[in-house]
C-alpha cells in the first residue's frame, strides 16, 4: 500500500476540524501571560500599542493578548478557524493570511509577535524574515507551546506513552513536529540574548470522551479517518481508556482523567539597531 501523505496546510481547514479545535483545545493559563507581559515590559521601545498573533486559530491565544495591549492582530490560514472566533471585538481583528505575508501590516509597527502551538508547522527563516519586518525595533517575539501530555493515573498514562501519539503518530506524518516532542530546545531565535523557558505544566481535569475530543483535534487524527487504513484513533483511546479506568468510572459516572501539558517559551528582542543577527 502506497505511504499516506496528508497536507498539513488542509489539517484545520474543515468546518468539522475547526469546531473541534475551539471545543477540545486547551486554553493557556494566566502566569503563561504574565510571562509574556514581563518580557515585553524589558524593551525601552514597547508601547503597548499592537500585538500580531499569528496562527491563532480560534483565536484561544489571542483574547488575553488584548488585556495588554490596545490592538491585537490575530492571523491564520484557515478561513474556518477564523469564522470560530470571537466577531466584533473592537481590539481585536481577525484576518485570514500566511505567516509568511502579512503585507497588511506595516513595518515596524508591531510591540509583539506570538505563535501558540503553531511554529513547528512553520518554516523557521520564511517566518523570521517577515517577524522581523513587521516588529519595532526592540520589538518581542515569543513563541510558546504545551508539549505531549502525561496523566496521573497511572494506568492511563503507561497506555499513553505506549501509545506516543506524538512520535508515532504526527512526527511519523510530519517530522517537524519533532520540535513540539523536543519542547522546542533545538529552536534558535535570529535575535541576540535570546532565551528559552518553562514554567509549571498546566493541568486540565478532562472526561475520557473529551480526551478523545482533544486527539480527534489534532492533525494526526484526520491522517488516519481520512486515510486508506481509515483507523479510528480517538475512538480507540476512548474504548482502552474506559477500559483501563472502569474501576473509577463504576463510582463516578463523571470522573476525569487529570492531564498535564509542559508549558514551554523561545522568547528574543529584536535589536533597537533594527538588524537581525546573521
Amino acid at each position: 500500500m502506497d505511504k499516506f501523505t496528508p497536507d498539513h496546510s488542509q489539517f484545520f481547514c474543515s468546518e468539522d476540524s475547526s469546531k473541534l479545535y475551539i471545543k477540545y483545545r486547551p486554553t493557556y493559563p494566566d502566569r503563561l501571560y504574565e510571562k509574556v507581559f514581563k518580557f515585553c515590559q524589558e524593551s525601552e521601545t514597547c508601547t503597548w500599542e499592537l500585538a500580531v498573533d499569528v496562527a491563532c486559530g480560534s483565536g484561544q491565544s489571542t483574547l488575553p493578548l488584548a488585556k495588554f495591549f490596545k490592538q491585537v492582530i490575530a492571523v491564520d490560514s484557515s478561513e474556518k478557524q477564523i469564522s470560530q472566533a470571537p466577531q466584533h471585538m473592537s481590539d481585536i481583528s481577525f484576518r485570514c493570511g500566511s505567516a509568511y505575508d502579512l503585507k497588511f501590516i506595516s513595518s515596524g509597527s508591531v510591540d509583539l509577535v506570538t505563535v501558540a502551538t503553531a511554529f513547528h508547522w512553520f518554516d523557521p527563516e520564511r517566518f523570521f524574515e517577515e517577524a522581523d519586518r513587521i516588529l519595532k525595533p526592540g520589538g518581542s517575539l515569543i513563541l510558546y507551546s504545551f508539549g505531549p501530555e502525561s496523566f496521573t493515573h497511572p494506568e492511563a498514562d503507561r497506555y499513553i506513552q505506549y501509545l506516543n501519539l506524538s512520535s508515532k503518530y504526527v512526527a511519523k506524518y510530519y517530522p517537524a513536529t519533532e520540535k513540539l516532542i523536543n519542547r522546542y530546545r533545538d529552536v534558535t531565535l535570529p535575535y541576540p540574548g535570546w532565551r528559552r523557558e518553562e514554567i509549571e505544566p498546566l493541568l486540565y481535569d478532562l472526561s475520557i470522551e473529551d480526551y478523545g475530543g482533544f486527539v480527534a483535534s489534532l492533525g494526526s487524527a484526520q491522517w488516519f479517518t481520512d486515510s486508506p487504513r481509515g483507523h479510528d484513533l480517538p475512538g480507540e483511546i476512548i474504548r482502552t481508556l474506559r477500559f483501563l479506568c472502569w474501576k473509577e468510572l463504576d463510582s463516578d459516572l463523571d470522573y476525569k482523567l487529570t492531564v498535564s501539558f509542559p508549558l514551554f517559551f523561545v522568547m528574543g528582542r529584536k535589536p533597537n539597531g533594527g538588524k537581525k543577527k546573521q
